[in-house]
């Protein structure tokens, strides 16, 4: 359908295009006098005095649709059919003449959008009824059949329901949807939102005159999991530290290290000095053993929990922020809003990861510190040595020896 067929739908429904025979007859019956050409030309003088101010106060909408309309024909002939197609639907805004509907759907056709102009075409056959010529008809019908060739249908179901759906960026609806989605041949996006789950993002092939089927399973946004567990999740590693600092309390107040010997035989100053060397000995050995393993487990605990901290509260924040992201994107009614919501989502799901990251390395860390505070040796405060001496018949007996 060429251009022309638009030009023609113009204005053909307002009431200031008059017969040509009546327009014929007025010639004839009409005189122009110069007492009349006064009055006219006053009458024009007062009318573009006055069409400004009248103009200021009110706006007319037919006036509006028509500067519209008409814009839209001299955009569809430079074949700026996008153009054309939005002036073209706020001029049907503005003052819905079933007239602009064709034309609608013209451009709508020209553009690929075989949807769109299938329904502004039916609208026209339906709003136009008989007013439309039979050879215009048939022309729409027409138009109608070889634009159904080049549309398809995508039966979508969402587990659970109630999703929010979009198609190429433009709202369809919530799920259960009451019909099968008709969507031009071709590859189309479906973003699929629902409160406290992850979004879906799917792509599919539409055929022209079948029927695709489309199944969406939501999956639990680990944001939401993250935040209806974070107040049981911190005061568990809260109760974790008090028992670990309760532990490793518990094991440096310890009781003094007893050591059971048996004397050798000989004079009281032998037993003594061997009892008081062998203490000295163990317990030097045991203190230079202590004090490396000791505080290097002590470092490393404490590292790791640090770490850990801070990886805890960059997920904590990279959780918030791709739920609010996620909120977004669910509430966005423009493809701006859309835009500017999904890279704050994936920065926050980003942040997410690397901060469980940063926390499992920390709190691998920690365990492993308190490993090495765990299995150190035990520290003397102070050396005991019990010594035995053997029984004798006569003058032996029990005795102990050594220091406290």
């Amino acid at each position: 359908m060429g251009v022309d067929l638009v030009a023609r739908g113009l204005l053909t429904s307002r009431g200031e295009r008059t017969d040509p025979r009546e327009r014929a007859s007025c010639r004839g019956r009409c005189t122009m006098t110069p007492a009349k050409l006064c009055l006219g030309i006053l009458m024009m003088v007062a009318a573009l005095d006055a069409s400004p101010r009248a103009g200021l106060a009110q706006t007319d909408p037919k006036a509006s649709a028509d500067e519209h309309f008409r814009r839209g024909v001299e955009l569809f002939r430079d074949r700026r059919f996008g153009d054309a197609a939005t002036e073209f639907e706020e001029a049907y805004r503005l003052s819905p003449a079933y007239v602009v509907l064709y034309n609608i759907g013209q451009v709508n056709a020209a553009l690929g959008r075989s949807v769109e102009a299938i329904d502004a075409y039916e609208k026209y056959l339906k709003q136009g009824a008989a007013q439309i010529s039979a050879e215009r008809t048939q022309e729409v019908q027409g138009e109608l059949t070889k634009q159904r060739d080049r549309i398809g249908t995508v039966a979508l179901r969402t587990t659970p329901e109630g999703a929010e759906i979009r198609m190429d960026g433009k709202w369809i609806g919530k799920t259960p949807l009451s019909r099968p989605v008709r969507a031009t041949i071709g590859r189309h996006t479906f973003d699929a939102f629902l409160s406290g789950y992850a979004p879906q993002i799917y792509e599919i092939e539409v055929i022209g005159k079948a029927e695709r089927p489309l199944e969406i399973a939501f999956t639990v946004d680990p944001a939401v999991t993250e935040k209806e567990a974070e107040a049981k999740a911190a005061d568990a590693r809260a109760a974790e530290a008090r028992a670990q600092t309760a532990a490793v309390t518990a094991r440096t107040a310890q009781a003094p290290v007893v050591t059971v010997l048996q004397l050798p035989r000989g004079d009281g100053g032998g037993r003594a000095g061997g009892v008081a060397g062998a203490g000295t000995e163990g317990a030097a050995t045991s203190r230079s053993s202590i004090n490396w393993q000791r505080t290097i487990g002590y470092v490393v605990a404490i590292g790791g929990l640090g770490t850990a901290t801070a990886g805890g509260i960059l997920a904590y924040q990279g959780a918030n922020r791709s739920h609010d992201a996620s909120d977004r994107l669910a509430q966005a009614r423009t493809d701006a809003e859309y835009d500017a919501a999904l890279p704050d989502f994936q920065d926050g799901k980003s942040r997410n990861r690397l901060g469980w990251i940063v926390a499992g390395l920390g709190g691998a860390g920690m365990i492993g510190g308190i490993i090495l505070i765990a299995t150190a040796p035990e520290r003397p405060v102070s050396g005991v040595a019990l010594g035995l001496a053997p029984l004798r018949w006569g003058g032996g007996g029990l005795s102990l020896h050594g220091t406290y």
